[in-house]
């Protein structure tokens, strides 16, 4: 919970080997960005003047558990991570009916700054 930044777990699963989901990245300005699958995912204003921050829902197979999985719920900043968990926690019986055949799998979100409940999908990756 929370991006590796700000918590150990998370930077130790942020560098597994088998991390082939996501990295947090620094864009060319200096900001820090999601990558997933070659696309970068910023903090981002947009059309209506609303600040979006950019979460991420990861789960990993657990290379130490094979029967377990890892989760990560992490945002670019406070809103991304605290809509991510909220995205987890209200439709996770949904993710593991649309997952449950896949070991490895990474959302992207974009969540409203101040409201966590307005996170949203924006993107689904699953490696081959």
């Amino acid at each position: 919970f929370g991006s590796g930044d700000s918590n150990q777990i998370t930077l130790a699963i942020d560098n597994l080997g088998s991390n082939n989901l996501y990295s947090l990245e620094i864009s060319t300005s200096q900001f820090r960005e999601w990558e997933v699958d070659g696309t970068r995912y910023p903090f981002q204003i947009n059309q209506d003047n609303v600040h979006l921050d950019s979460g991420i829902i990861a789960r990993l197979e657990n290379p130490y558990h094979k029967e377990h999985y890892l989760y990560v719920c992490a945002g670019l900043g406070e809103w991304g991570t605290t809509g991510a968990a909220y995205y987890l926690f209200r439709n996770w019986e949904k993710l593991y009916k649309r997952f449950k055949k896949n070991k490895n799998f990474c959302l992207v979100l974009e969540v409203e700054v101040g409201s966590d409940q307005t996170a949203r999908e924006v993107r689904a990756f699953i490696p081959d």
